[in-house]
This record gives C-alpha cells, structure tokens and sequence, in this order.
C-alpha cells in the first residue's frame, strides 16, 4: 500500500517471477526504482501499479516527491530469492 509519505511494508520478500501490486491509497507519490525499470506513473493519487520481478536481487525504490534519495525518506525494497 502506498499511503501517507510511506509503503505498507516498507520491504517485501518475494520468489522470483512473483508481480508486486502498489495500491495508492491516500496522498499524491510514485514508485520510483534504483534501476529506473518498471516506474509507476508520477503523481499517481488512486489505483494500482504492478512490476514483474522475474530474477534474484534487491530492488530499491522511493516516491520522488516524498524522499531524495533510495536510503531515507519515503522509500521500500522488494527482495526476490
């Protein structure tokens, strides 16, 4: 869930080939990764947004409007084994 300046949970672990869904909630953000890959549209109020995450690693996101960089702020990660 993306609700009020943070994601509900703020780290998720999943398998791979799993589909994450954003689901806004309250508020104006965007789901932003590190990697630039599967981005959420920009001030995005309602609805949902899904990212296929088809191999291991760590994918580091944050709302651009909410965090400055992928280490505080309003920001998640979604670890795929």
């Amino acid at each position: 869930a993306v609700t009020s300046n943070q994601f509900t949970p703020e780290n998720l672990t999943v398998a791979r080939n799993a589909t994450v869904t954003w689901s806004f909630q309250n508020g104006v953000h965007d789901v932003t990764f590190e990697d630039n890959n599967g981005n959420s549209a920009r001030n995005q109020s309602s609805g949902t947004h899904n990212r296929d995450f088809p191999g291991a690693g760590t994918f580091r996101y944050r709302c651009t409007l909410h965090s400055t960089s992928f280490t505080s702020g309003m920001i998640g990660s979604v670890m795929v084994q």
